[in-house]
């Protein structure tokens, strides 16, 4: 059974009948735009779409404005247009709730880190919380590299309050207490340090923390493991929507990164990621791909998209997104516009609009896995 199991376990009383929302009245025809009001829909600025773009903000461009007090006024130029296009590609709507999945079975590829200035990017510039939570089957590092560590709770302790959070009159805040708010506003769900307790979790209790994040949550950004074979690792990729892969532009990553793509694309469940990947190459060298491997990739997946290297990234500690340099910034809104253009494309997750997905005889809720007992702890 599926999550909204819990709404049945807990009906409105008789003596709050009182509350529940009357039946919906026609609403009334009216004009979106009278004579004289504001239009506040936002509407993201293309230069390409505007008669006349917004002036220069870098470079010299904007210093000759600025020089002239502004009777010198300049459009941008080619990359700083670019960023404005990837940063208005960054805020288009989607046609729904989107699980981004960050995979790469070899280890070293920056898995972590681009699960991290990922959903970093994506807080920022759309404006609401992005979750990115660390499913490594082990002991992940994902909230050891975020830069704010408390609270101290991990993917365990929202485990144990699952049967609470589902319920119908759960509350929000609640729910974030068990993540830890970055300073671009994305929300971190680590794994725990302890190895036995994250071998405990399996598909089941992957799909219970998945559940109750996309229940508050649009976006969930998921770092992986090592071990494609590990319930978590399967889990993640059958029920993403958008698969990243990060790799180094050398022959044991890339054939890696061919052995996953082609694993994905023989099963049913995962077969939807590959035409829409997106792969991040890096390196601290500044090495690219070899113009025959970026062909072979680019005929297979969505985007290839190359990102410089940067010292923050590669120190392996702490990695506040704040201090990244502005050429590895822009690459990544490169990267976070390519995954969003991706996102925008139908996926075989989506439900139908104004119904929802009835319940497999085999599902389990949180409130099933973890139920509340009568004084309203959790059960063990």
């Amino acid at each position: 059974m599926s999550i909204e199991k819990a709404a049945m376990t807990y009906p409105i009383p008789p003596q709050q009948q009182h509350l529940a929302a009357p039946p919906a009245a026609p609403a009334p025809v009216i004009d979106p735009h009278p004579a004289g009001a504001a239009d506040w829909t936002y509407t993201p600025r293309h230069p390409a779409d505007a008669g006349k773009p917004a002036p220069a903000e870098w470079g010299w461009r904007a210093g000759l404005r600025s020089l002239t007090g502004g009777l010198i006024t300049l459009g941008p130029g080619a990359e700083e247009e670019l960023h404005r296009a990837g940063v208005a590609q960054i805020r288009s709507t989607l046609p729904g709730s989107r699980t981004i999945v960050v995979a790469n079975e070899k280890g070293g590829a920056g898995k972590t880190p681009t699960a991290l200035i990922l959903s970093a990017l994506l807080a920022e510039y759309r404006r609401e919380a992005v979750v990115v939570w660390d499913v490594n089957e082990l002991r992940g590092t994902l909230g050891r590299r975020a830069e704010i560590a408390d609270p101290s709770t991990t993917v365990t302790d929202l485990l144990a309050a699952a049967g609470e959070l589902a319920r119908p009159d759960a509350e929000i805040g609640v729910l974030t207490s068990y993540l830890r708010r970055q300073p671009e506003g994305n929300l971190v769900l680590a794994s725990s340090e302890d190895g036995n307790a994250m071998r405990q979790i399996g598909h089941a209790e992957c799909d219970v923390v998945r559940q109750l994040l996309l229940r508050r949550f649009g976006v969930v950004v998921c770092d992986t493991g090592n071990n494609a074979a590990a319930p978590n690792f399967l889990y993640t990729v059958d029920s993403a929507d958008i698969l990243i892969i990060p790799a180094a532009p050398s022959n044991v990553h890339l054939e890696v990164a061919r052995a996953m793509l082609r694993m994905l694309d023989s099963r049913e469940t995962t077969k939807h990621l590959v035409a829409k990947a997106v792969l991040v190459v890096t390196s601290p060298t500044g090495a690219r791909l070899d113009p025959a491997e970026e062909r072979w990739f680019a005929d297979r997946i969505g985007r290839v998209v190359h990102v410089p290297a940067d010292p923050v990234i590669a120190e392996g500690s702490k990695l506040p997104i704040s201090e990244l340099s502005a050429e590895s910034r822009r690459a990544w809104t490169q990267v976070a516009a390519a995954v969003i253009s991706a996102a925008q494309a139908p996926s075989p997750h989506d439900r139908p609009r104004g119904r929802r997905r009835a319940p497999e005889p085999d599902e389990t809720s949180p409130a099933d896995l973890y139920p509340a007992s009568a004084d309203g702890s959790i059960s063990p």
